[in-house]
């Protein structure tokens, strides 16, 4: 078993990369996380993060420390950086607040046990699709941005 990896539809808009979203404005808002980045880099979180929020890209990095570069595709960016034992900082633009929408989506995956991608499916019906994890009849159903329920 593998992951697997879909190319982009014919007629859908092309994603913006990292620096075109993020552009050259400062940013909106400005604040700290006490997200673990290291955690950020487990691919069972990075693809329960892909299921919760599917437009959203997390890329790791290491500038004078641990960065992470979030963004949307189109409008909204975040830049978090780790400071050793204490909350690290925060940078934001765009309408979205991508460092909340992540927060939020670990709290749901630890929640829920910390599923494992291999624990995750999707169910396509005539009526819906939903993904899932652990069981397909009985396990948790994961609501996704965009996915009928």
């Amino acid at each position: 078993m593998g992951l697997a990896l879909f190319m982009p539809a014919r007629g859908t808009s092309a994603r913006l990369g990292w620096q075109e979203v993020r552009g050259h404005a400062p940013a909106g808002d400005e604040g700290s996380h006490t997200l673990g980045l290291a955690q950020l880099a487990d691919p069972h979180l990075l693809f329960a993060l892909r299921v919760i929020l599917p437009d959203v890209e997390v890329i790791l990095g290491d500038r004078d420390g641990a960065v992470a570069w979030v963004h949307d595709g189109r409008t909204s960016w975040a830049t978090l950086t780790a400071s050793g034992d204490g909350p690290g900082a925060a940078f934001q633009g765009g309408p979205r607040r991508l460092l909340k929408e992540i927060e939020s989506a670990v709290a749901r995956w630890e929640r829920h046990g910390r599923p494992d991608l291999y624990d995750f499916g999707m169910t396509r019906t005539p009526d819906s699709q939903y993904v899932w994890s652990d069981d397909p009849d009985t396990g948790h159903r994961w609501a996704v941005a965009g996915v009928g329920r």
